[in-house]
């Protein structure tokens, strides 16, 4: 049975969080603290932080992506334990079988999805160098799904759709998902479930 690794972007490789919470003068530290379990918009974590309205923050976040188009995508930083997630995954199942996943539809409508692509295209050309033209962008990921293939995500929901479509997962742990306990260190979480699934007997059920 092939296997392949379908490996998200936003969240997993590329710090976009603490780039968004510089537009409001937040720090990486004032955010992560202040995130909860099962709280993915990031609107509102900046809301509480600031006792502004929710809603005007989310516009400014709109306002500024829009601005910026595919060059603030493009110019994202990579987590530091990027490339050790990359290694780990092309240990497993080889480079051929490596593939980039990311969504490219924004929450807002007033979000052009050309901009997202370009820019998140350009990052893993930047980042990524040779593999840079294995890609999958939709925000349909469970029509991926299959035995063999596992999904490396941070968002709780997605995973969970996927596995019911007949994938198989490992999360990504991040503060605001359900495996937050291991938020410190993602890669290495993520190491250990593959290594986990090494000694599995033909599994994938993860």
């Amino acid at each position: 049975m092939e296997r392949v690794i379908l490996l998200d972007m936003d969240g997993v490789l590329v710090n976009w969080a603490d780039e968004v919470a510089q537009w409001f003068s937040v720090s990486s530290k004032e955010l992560q603290g202040a995130w909860n379990p099962g709280e993915y918009q990031i609107h509102k974590v900046l809301s509480r932080i600031l006792a502004r309205d929710a809603g005007q923050i989310k516009d400014g976040i709109v306002r500024e992506i829009v601005r910026h188009g595919a060059d603030w995508w493009a110019g994202l930083h990579p987590y530091p334990w990027a490339g050790k997630i990359i290694n780990a995954c092309t240990d497993f199942v080889g480079r051929e079988n490596v593939y980039f996943c990311s969504n490219p539809a924004f929450t807002s409508q007033h979000v052009s999805i050309g901009p997202v692509m370009e820019g998140k295209m350009r990052w893993l050309e930047r980042h990524t160098k040779k593999d840079c033209r294995k890609f999958v962008f939709t925000p349909h990921k469970h029509l991926l799904a299959r035995k063999g293939t596992i999904l490396i995500d941070d968002h709780g929901p997605t995973l969970v759709e996927f596995e019911r479509a007949g994938g198989s997962f490992i999360p990504c742990p991040a503060k605001y998902n359900n495996w937050h306990h291991a938020a410190d260190d993602p890669a290495d979480f993520i190491v250990r479930m593959l290594d986990d699934l090494k000694h599995m007997e033909g599994g994938f059920n993860v």
